[in-house]
């Protein structure tokens, strides 16, 4: 019930946090109507005053047509142009998105608009390459109120009521991903990613974590949908000693249904390799180990609130078959997650998730005949500011918008059948991150 509640409590604070913010785009988001516009057709700044309002509020076709009114008019307006060519490379229309880029280019702007003009000539053209790569380099600090419960459950530490000890550690990520189209195919692409993570103790329990995943293979994207299937293998290590190895297939698509509603949905089969020494030296007393096959299912729905905030919600379903039969498991699973742009590039980030984990057969030897049931908390607030925030006019339009500093707090709740140690603690990061390759 406890865990109940807490779940109840994350997800709760989430749904507030997004109809607040939602309420305060609306009360700020208001302009003209479309029927005063077309009472006065040839008011320039009538048409642009709704052009940027329906821009902000996502309604991109609407924008786009209020600029092609005013270019009309006013055909040498080059800010106006800029901001068409904005709204056209929004709507993925990359040539068009060129063309009104290359009649900007001769214009006289003020400077910080003419760094916005070859900030989006860049990123235009990164989109038009036939061979894109980008990625992600963080590095920083975290804290967590009991890193020693949190590094037990990842072992399934025996032994209720273990001792709290706060920790430390200095955290490093990367990915590195890209993808090439195949021959004069203009939708059909290979790609590929690479993604790790490393953490080390500065203070407290020596909870050393790393992992490394790698995936590649085909995709399509289109205008109003895309799909991906390929392999993927992943390797962990815990305290410094290979814990898992995992490796199988993974497929994914995604469906526009308009400018604003996105749904996907997700499937993986992979099978586990654990290195777990004591349970390997009784497996032929048990019947078998940890290892086996993992299957799981993923739908979910992305909507865009307007040009700033979006709200996402996830739901699936994970099974473990594992050679003995008590580690097998039937796992639901839900989340949350909304992201909003709050001005100078800064940005808010908040998730939660929710897991229950049902086992398929009483342990008889490892935990006195007990069936096993865990549900799993989590939620996260992010802050990041873009170091051109910092800068006297709020922006940069250079490369100054591809690093930010981020700070976020997180909350998570384990809860294990006895005799199995839980957690719960809060923890905190704060880490400078990089983001860079086509498209930034």
């Amino acid at each position: 019930m406890k865990a109940f509640r807490a779940s109840v409590w994350a997800m709760g604070a989430i749904a507030a946090s997004c109809v607040a913010v939602d309420i305060a785009h609306a009360s700020t988001g208001s302009g003209p109507t479309f029927e005063q516009v077309m009472q006065a057709p040839d008011d320039v700044d009538l048409n642009i005053a709704y052009a940027k309002a329906q821009a902000d509020s996502g309604h991109l076709l609407s924008a786009a047509a209020a600029f092609e009114r005013v270019l009309m008019l006013k055909p040498n307006a080059a800010s106006v142009r800029l901001l068409y060519a904005v709204v056209l490379y929004r709507l993925d229309d990359l040539q068009g998105a060129n063309a009104q880029l290359a009649m900007v280019d001769g214009a006289q702007l003020p400077v910080l608009e003419r760094k916005e003009l070859d900030k989006y000539r860049r990123v235009v053209d990164s989109g038009r390459k036939d061979t894109k790569v980008h990625g992600q380099l963080a590095a920083g600090i975290a804290t967590n109120s009991d890193a020693l419960g949190a590094l037990v459950t990842e072992f399934d530490f025996t032994g209720k009521g273990a001792p709290r000890e706060a920790g430390a550690g200095a955290v490093f990520s990367g990915l590195l991903a890209g993808s090439t189209k195949l021959g004069s195919s203009d939708d059909m692409e290979l790609y590929g990613a690479l993604a790790g993570y490393d953490r080390n103790s500065i203070s407290g329990p020596d909870d050393q974590i790393q992992y490394v995943t790698g995936e590649a293979g085909l995709k399509e994207t289109g205008r109003m949908g895309a799909w991906q299937l390929g392999g993927v293998a992943r390797y962990y290590r815990l305290l410094g000693d290979p814990y898992l190895t995992e490796y199988g297939g993974r497929g994914e698509a995604s469906w526009r249904l308009d400018t604003a509603t996105t749904l996907s949905a997700s499937a993986e089969a992979v099978w586990q390799d654990y290195d777990e020494p004591a349970i390997d030296a009784v497996k032929s007393t048990i019947g078998g180990t940890n290892d086996g096959a993992r299957y799981g299912f993923q739908g979910g729905v992305t909507y865009r609130i307007d040009s700033h905030a979006t709200i996402a919600a996830t739901g699936g379903y994970e099974t473990h078959i594992a050679g003995y039969k008590a580690f097998g498991y039937d796992a639901p699973f839900a989340g949350a997650n909304f992201h909003d742009l709050l001005g100078s590039g800064v940005y808010l980030d908040v998730q939660g998730d929710l897991r229950w984990v049902s086992y398929r057969a009483v342990d008889t030897f490892f935990l006195l005949n007990t069936k096993r049931y865990d549900t799993d908390v989590f939620a996260r607030a992010a802050v990041g500011v873009p170091l051109s925030a910092f800068s006297a006019e709020g922006a940069t339009a250079d490369g100054l918008e591809n690093f930010a500093l981020e700070g976020s707090v997180n909350y998570a709740k384990r809860n294990r059948s006895f005799p199995l140690s839980d957690y719960d603690g809060f923890g905190g990061e704060l880490r400078l991150v990089w983001n860079f390759g086509d498209g930034r």
